[in-house]
């Protein structure tokens, strides 16, 4: 039995009734109240496929084109607008979901202790279908955008998903581990220093590789650049034939250039493009009177950074971040 919140079929990132993430679609959307209800989560999908196969015109499942992975504070955001921006009524977006985030990365456990891989690779695969489906005639495709974390189930994803396309975002390490830092210079309560009292197995056996005894002797600042490798890392453990990686340095023109264009088989139209370049002039995660217009903050981070977030960036991240580089997506040649 599994647990998932409400899930609104309300568009998500029109024009016309723009948030920027999954909370805010379900915070917009009146039909969630914050109730939880349980289900036998795979009897019901199940159902919905039976039903779907109808072919009545009714409801019908979208495809789903591409996912996105990510580094965290990197332009993900900025990813999942412009492929909503491209075609609105045509195309559907989560961002950030946490029934997808839940499916993935929680039910069995990051170590698998309550169920096996491949029946974690069952939940994501039901969770996403009920996700996906629509009664509007004109929805046609779904991208799910993930939370950075669960990249370390990049495998559970794959298992699922075989044959669809990922995309990964990833930053040039000072600067993401600044756009930590700027929320908090002592690293307490950082996103990327949160689990420094409990750490992961995954960021323990980082610190180890780097000759340290544990997670816990490393400073808030190693701590965090280790929980950034950690993302990195299993990322590049992930690359595969369907693996897209994007650096931020390269965004958005990239998005429409390159990675939609292979993805979908076509080039993509000039209203198709202007909808996306439009998008991408606003700052991604704005709500309300704080959509703003977007500005570019890299040199900032580069000239603020510290030698110890310099240091810690080379010894750390610095080489997954070239592997990422490196790596010659096949969808992409």
């Amino acid at each position: 039995m599994v647990s998932l919140e409400c899930i609104s079929q309300l568009c998500f990132f029109c024009f016309t009734c723009p948030v920027p993430m999954f909370r805010d679609l379900v915070q917009n959307s009146k039909d969630c109240d914050g109730k939880q209800w349980k289900f036998n989560l795979h009897k019901i999908a199940q159902l919905a496929r039976e039903r779907d196969a109808m072919n009545d015109n009714i409801v019908h499942p979208l495809n789903l084109t591409a996912v996105v992975f990510h580094e965290s504070r990197c332009g993900s955001t900025l990813a999942a607008n412009t492929l909503a921006a491209m075609d609105p009524p045509k195309h559907r977006v989560y961002s950030e979901s946490q029934p997808g985030a839940t499916a993935i990365k929680s039910v069995c456990g990051e170590e698998f202790t309550r169920c096996t891989q491949e029946q974690a690779s069952i939940i994501l695969r039901d969770t996403m279908y009920i996700m996906s489906r629509s009664d509007d005639p004109i929805e046609e495709k779904v991208f799910f955008k993930f939370q950075s974390i669960t990249t370390k189930a990049l495998k559970t994803f794959q298992l699922a998903y075989p044959d669809v396309p990922w995309m990964f975002i990833y930053r040039d390490p000072v600067q993401v581990m600044m756009s930590h830092i700027k929320d908090d210079e002592t690293l307490h309560r950082a996103n990327c220093a949160r689990s420094r009292k409990n750490p992961p197995r995954d960021v323990q056996a980082i610190a180890r590789r780097h000759g340290y005894s544990h997670a816990r002797a490393l400073e808030p600042v190693q701590y965090c650049a280790a929980h950034l490798a950690a993302i990195t890392e299993a990322a590049v453990k992930a690359l595969n034939d369907k693996a897209i990686p994007v650096d931020y340095q390269t965004m958005p023109e990239v998005i429409w250039e390159n990675v939609l264009p292979k993805i979908l088989g076509r080039t993509l139209t000039p209203t198709e493009i202007r909808n996306m370049d439009e998008i991408s002039h606003q700052y991604s995660k704005g709500r309300g009177k704080k959509h703003k217009e977007f500005e570019g903050d890299s040199q900032q981070k580069e000239k603020a950074a510290s030698d110890a977030v310099r240091s810690a960036a080379v010894e750390f991240l610095q080489e997954s971040f070239d592997n990422l580089k490196d790596f010659q997506p096949k969808l992409l040649s």
